[in-house]
């Protein structure tokens, strides 16, 4: 027999993942816990090579579905993710593309998903839907090509690929869906997303839009330089957002050369009162 003596150590804990990811809020905005477990299963399958948490990714869009407030979706330059438990733990969701730049949930059925994405093989935006919660996908649109001149001294038109850069539902409408691309065209689907229309342009590209959950019609959407435009009627017509030092500048106080930056826009539901809030996040404040 053999007797071996020896020194017990407790396993070490895990390393906490780094700052970044998504963080929640439990008691209105006063702490936040961080939010970026994927479970051991998940990192198995997704190899060696994949993220190991979400504290990783570069995030482009969180949402939250209205039928589903325990579901959570993040984009991110990464890819797609979903949690089930309010951000407890997460997983990645296949989508078949090469980037995913937006992605709007069915306001009344979370299980119709639509992705602004960029096809797997090349470099052409399309809309993909899916009718299973993202287990299977199928090709609703792809955007055409537009013309463009490049070169300065001798110029030289060539096409140049279109990105579906945002896709949302109309929150009142669902089987109304807005989508916006890198060239500056609005488009609008009335059969949920599966045939579309151009409803606008504008000299810059589109990279947000946000529906009201409350009032037919109105919308906001963000351009590539930061400029916020408000729309009464779906998008037909538009008028630019002032705020911060937009405001200021409106009533003669403040001149400044370039527009105020917006880099995010969200709609709160209205209270007993029945009003409609809207917040901005920009270079100097929330507004």
């Amino acid at each position: 027999a053999f007797l071996g003596v020896g020194c017990a150590r407790q396993a070490a804990p895990p390393e906490p993942p780094p700052l970044g990811g998504i963080y929640r809020s439990d008691d209105g905005g006063v702490t936040f816990t961080q939010k970026v477990t994927l479970p051991r299963r998940q990192l198995e399958i997704l190899g060696r090579n994949a993220i190991s948490n979400l504290a990783q990714l570069t995030p482009r869009q969180v949402i939250i579905p209205n039928a589903e407030p325990e579901t959570l979706y993040v984009v991110a330059a990464e890819g797609v993710y979903r949690s089930t438990t309010a951000g407890d733990t997460w997983e990645r969701l296949i989508v078949p593309a090469r980037e995913v730049f937006s992605l709007s949930v069915h306001p009344r059925n979370p299980n119709i998903l639509l992705s602004a994405a960029t096809s797997v093989f090349g470099t052409r935006g399309k809309i993909l839907k899916s009718l299973t919660r993202a287990v299977v996908w199928s090709d609703t649109f792809t955007a055409p090509t537009s013309a463009g001149e490049t070169g300065t001294l001798l110029r030289r038109r060539r096409d140049i690929p279109t990105q579906i850069t945002v896709v949302a539902h109309d929150s009142l409408a669902p089987q109304v869906v807005f989508a916006g691309t890198n060239t500056g065209v609005l488009l609008v689907s009335t059969d949920g997303g599966v045939r579309w229309k151009t409803r606008n342009a504008f000299h810059q590209g589109i990279t947000g839009l946000e529906i009201s959950p409350t009032v037919p019609g109105r919308m906001l959407l963000r351009l590539a330089d930061g400029r916020l435009v408000h729309s009464s009627d779906g998008g037909i017509t538009v008028n630019r957002s002032l705020i911060g030092k937009d405001a200021n500048e409106l009533s003669g106080l403040v001149a400044t050369e370039k527009p105020e930056v917006t880099h995010a826009v969200l709609f709160e539901r209205p209270t007993n009162n029945g009003i409609e809030t809207i917040l901005a996040g920009t270079e100097s404040g929330l507004f």
